[in-house]
């Protein structure tokens, strides 16, 4: 398996002779990455129609944030991809010719992992209170909500608009600290 470069349009695709079309005729396909900035890449693939000669319409791959592609031993092509779920960004961007769309890509996919590093979610269960009885539970039938409303877990009334400021403070705080790593990753690059 080889990583494969320099094929990012239908003009400097990387063509594979005899690929099969039905049972009996032979054609070829075009594979390239797509990278469109603000989206990320792409796989693309397109078909030469053995009967007319012309090349069917491009299928392509939903947005990645980093794609490449890969030739494997058989001679087949398929992607590798890079995206806020990978493990080890650094060291497997490390390994690739990027282009500076992608790179960019890297370094804002490095900031928000650090970032994310010192985040912590809590998830509780929501509390409503009847209106007329009191009770306090954890299961409303949707149907009879209008019947409850949230409490805390001492029993007062949860002030929506204050959750809703916490809410938008620690977004804005993510958001500083992304864009103070961001800054740190290109100051070093």
């Amino acid at each position: 398996m080889k990583i494969i470069y320099g094929h990012t349009s239908e003009e400097t695709a990387k063509v594979i002779d005899n690929y099969p079309w039905g049972f009996k005729l032979k054609t070829q396909r075009r594979y390239w990455i797509e990278t469109v900035a603000k989206k990320g890449d792409r796989f693309v693939f397109q078909t030469l129609d053995p009967r007319t000669n012309k090349w069917c319409k491009p299928k392509k791959s939903t947005y990645s944030d980093v794609m490449y592609m890969v030739e494997k031993d058989n001679g087949h092509i398929s992607r590798g991809e890079i995206s806020q779920y990978s493990d080890n960004i650094a060291s497997r961007a490390s390994k690739l010719e990027l282009s500076e769309l992608q790179q960019n890509k890297i370094d804002e996919l490095l900031a928000f992992s650090k970032v994310m590093e010192s985040v912590t979610f809590t998830c509780r269960a929501r509390e409503f209170k009847h209106r007329e009885t009191g009770e306090v539970t954890t299961s409303v039938p949707i149907m009879e909500m209008k019947d409850y409303y949230e409490v805390n877990e001492d029993g007062t009334p949860v002030d929506k608009e204050n959750e809703a400021k916490q809410e938008q403070q620690q977004l804005d705080n993510i958001n500083r600290g992304y864009q103070m790593e961001l800054s740190k990753i290109k100051a070093a690059a």
